[in-house]
């Protein structure tokens, strides 16, 4: 059992291989789930601003003139 060292790096090699792969099949599912979690957190955002706007207009507080002053305040 002398000459074996050759059969660990050959099986280190494989294991390392493997992992390389599945490391590169997941990367393109993380950077989607990142996209969509930046997305929902605009959208929910978006329909927080919608919400009060209409909750103000309902009320009969708002003259129905819009500046776009909450999103320059909220600058993501």
């Amino acid at each position: 059992m002398r000459n074996c060292k050759g059969y660990v790096y050959l099986e280190l090699m494989a294991a390392f291989s493997v992992c390389i792969l599945l490391v590169l099949a997941i990367l393109p599912m993380l950077e989607e789930v990142l996209t969509h979690r930046k997305d929902i957190s605009l959208r929910t955002e978006a329909h927080h601003l919608l919400y009060e706007r209409l909750t103000a207009f309902m009320d009969g507080g708002d003259s129905g003139s819009w500046s776009g002053d909450h999103l320059q305040k909220k600058k993501l």
